[in-house]
C-alpha cells in the first residue's frame, strides 16, 4: 500500500488551471510511444514523394505524403496528402505555398488513403509538376 505523502504525488491536481499529471501516470505515455515512421521514395527529375505516419497500435492516427520538386531555387512541395481536419484529403499547392485546391478523400480510410497517395503521386507526378509549373508561369 502506497503511503499517503505517495498516494498525493499520484494524484492528478490542476495548477494555474491546467492539469497536471503525475510522472508515473506518464511513463506509459512516454514508454509507450506512438510510432512515427517515414520514407521517400525517389522519382525521375528531381522529384521525390516523402511519406510520413503515426499508428498505435495496429491504428493509423495520421499521415502526410507531399510530392516534393528539387530545382536550383530549393524544395517545393507542389501537393500533399494529409489528414488534418480529421479526414483524408489531397491539397494542391501554388508555387508559392498557397491552397489552389482541396480534394475529400471520404470513401477512404487512413491506411487506404495512404495507399491511393502514393499511388497517385508515382504515377501522376509529372501531370502535378505541369500543375504547378503553370500556376508558376513556366509553362
Amino acid at each position: 500500500m502506497l503511503s499517503a505523502a505517495s498516494q498525493r504525488d499520484n494524484r492528478a491536481r490542476f495548477v494555474g488551471g491546467f492539469l497536471s499529471l503525475p510522472a508515473i501516470w506518464l511513463a506509459p505515455l512516454i514508454l509507450n510511444e506512438m510510432p512515427q515512421r517515414d520514407f521517400v521514395i525517389w522519382l525521375d527529375g528531381g522529384m521525390y514523394i516523402a511519406v510520413d505516419f503515426a499508428t498505435s497500435g495496429p491504428t493509423m492516427l495520421s499521415f502526410v505524403v507531399r510530392l516534393v520538386f528539387t530545382d536550383d531555387s530549393g524544395q517545393h512541395t507542389i501537393a500533399r496528402y494529409d489528414t488534418a481536419h480529421g479526414t483524408a484529403h489531397r491539397d494542391l499547392v501554388s508555387p508559392r505555398d498557397r491552397l489552389v485546391e482541396k480534394r475529400w478523400l471520404i470513401d477512404l480510410d487512413f491506411p487506404e488513403a495512404l495507399e491511393y497517395a502514393v499511388r497517385d503521386f508515382k504515377t501522376n507526378y509529372a501531370r502535378y509538376l505541369e500543375i504547378w509549373r503553370k500556376a508558376q508561369g513556366l509553362l
